[in-house]
């Protein structure tokens, strides 16, 4: 104690600089848990989420079983008369009509492969035509003095 009746102040014994390094270490310590802790969270997460989009496939995928099996259902010929006496009042042919054709089937013209293509117009056109327009009204304009190209 000094003679005001205060403690001096301790020091602690100085290592270098090993009184700075304790923190710094404890410091990147903890920043790497944290980020630790962080990645495996996102981890988690994106394997509940992966596991409730492959429920979600799962689901649609029987919806479309059943409606594929519902469709087949619809189509076969047993349903579809069925449905067409009870819905339509309609009754299975008694009479039978044949047709018969005397004459061969004629050859169709064959297909063209290639689509038509329009012909273009020279550049030499284009070029008098825009130069006409845009000289024609000028007062000293005469067609004798364009030069050829």
């Amino acid at each position: 104690m000094n003679r005001y009746g205060v403690r001096e102040r301790v020091t602690l014994p100085s290592y270098g600089s090993l009184t700075a390094l304790l923190p710094t270490t404890v410091a990147i310590v903890s920043l790497a848990s944290l980020l630790l802790m962080v990645q495996t969270s996102r981890v988690a997460t994106a394997g509940y989420d992966l596991n409730r989009l492959s429920q979600i496939r799962d689901e649609w995928r029987n919806r479309n079983y059943q409606l594929e099996a519902e469709i087949a259902r619809l189509q076969s010929l047993d349903y579809v008369e069925k449905e067409a006496v009870a819905r339509f009042t309609m009754k299975p042919a008694t009479d039978h009509i044949y047709v018969t054709v005397t004459e061969p089937l004629k050859a169709l013209p064959p297909l063209e492969t290639q689509p038509p293509t329009r012909k273009a117009k020279p550049a030499e056109e284009t070029r008098r035509k825009w130069w006409d327009a845009l000289l024609h009204p000028l007062a000293f304009f005469n067609e004798s003095r364009i030069i050829q190209r």
